[in-house]
């Protein structure tokens, strides 16, 4: 009756403003995982300086051959300084020191021929490859999709479910995504709306929102076992209201690498706020640490947040 007819008539307006939302996060990619970027990761340089000197402080250590110093450098020049030939000689430095985050980062511009870099499938498979020897899982998720589609090597399908599986189960979003798509359409796996909804479901308690969305959508099918109305409106609707969030968890990134302590913790509390597990670990860091001038040491706030954190399955913050 008039309930059921409400419940889907608020689904199919949530699923307009989610499917808005979905191509509003699509623009970063899986390339560059800006959105799981954890504060500890700059180091203790972080909080010891004022604005505006951590860029150029990785920048030095970069140059001094520390090639932590040198991915986050590159990853500073790339989303705020926007100079992708600049971010890739970073890349590449931190690559060449055996750096996984410098390695995949470095892979994915080749797959794509940022800036001057010439596109050389090739290379980014063997960066991607190295990259997921040393058990970084977005080198693991970025090879899974070469094999997926002969990117630099022949084609092998079995290997690439393989390696989203393994990257799944470092609790990898895109990982998640992927599978729980070839489940949901029976690509190159059986058919099976369970095993998708595990997937999609296991990518949106990591705040993936067009998990949330690809949710919301399997619960409307009449073909789902578990099929339930007032289940898929709550996910359309969270995907709908996260959209934004992730251009706020950008600018808390940005805010960081530029020496903001304030606008970092600020953004980075809001997001966390509504339910972003890294936002958490990284509002967790900050209270753990403590930043002069910003927030004191609460190791009392930061056991909250790194809890918050760890049930969403981050395991930096278990």
């Amino acid at each position: 009756g008039g309930v059921g007819e409400s419940c889907e008539m608020a689904a199919a307006h949530y699923a307009v403003a989610a499917g808005q939302t979905v191509g509003f996060n699509s623009d970063d990619g899986a390339a560059f995982p800006v959105h799981d970027v954890r504060l500890s990761e700059f180091g203790e340089v972080a909080r010891e300086t004022r604005r505006g000197e951590v860029a150029e402080l990785n920048r030095e250590r970069a140059r001094r051959g520390d090639p932590e110093a040198a991915s986050a450098a590159g990853m500073d020049t790339m989303f705020r300084q926007r100079d992708a030939n600049a971010s890739a000689r970073l890349f590449a430095e931190a690559a060449s020191k055996g750096d996984a985050f410098g390695l995949n980062n470095l892979g994915a511009m080749m797959l794509s021929g940022a800036g001057d870099l010439p596109k050389d499938e090739g290379a980014a498979y063997r960066c991607f490859r190295e990259a997921y020897a040393l058990g970084n899982p977005w080198g693991m998720y970025n090879l899974a999709m070469c094999y997926l589609y002969g990117h630099g090597c022949a084609a092998n399908h079995s290997r690439a479910l393989e390696l989203l599986h393994e990257a799944a189960e470092w609790h990898n979003p895109a990982a998640h995504l992927a599978l729980g798509l070839r489940y949901k359409e029976g690509h190159g796996v059986p058919f099976d709306l369970v095993q998708a909804y595990i997937h999609f479901d296991s990518a949106a308690q990591h705040g993936d929102v067009d998990s949330l969305f690809h949710l919301g959508g399997l619960l409307l099918r009449d073909d789902y076992i578990q099929s339930n109305c007032a289940h898929a409106s709550k996910a359309l609707k969270i995907a709908a209201e996260r959209g934004p969030w992730s251009q706020i968890i950008k600018e808390g990134y940005d805010a960081w690498a530029d020496g903001d302590g304030e606008g970092a913790f600020v953004r980075y509390r809001m997001a966390a706020e509504a339910g972003y597990r890294t936002a958490q670990a990284n509002v967790g860091w900050m209270y753990h640490q403590g930043v002069e001038g910003v927030v004191e040491k609460n190791l009392s706030a930061a056991e909250a947040f790194y809890r918050l954190a760890a049930l969403q399955g981050d395991v930096p913050a278990a």
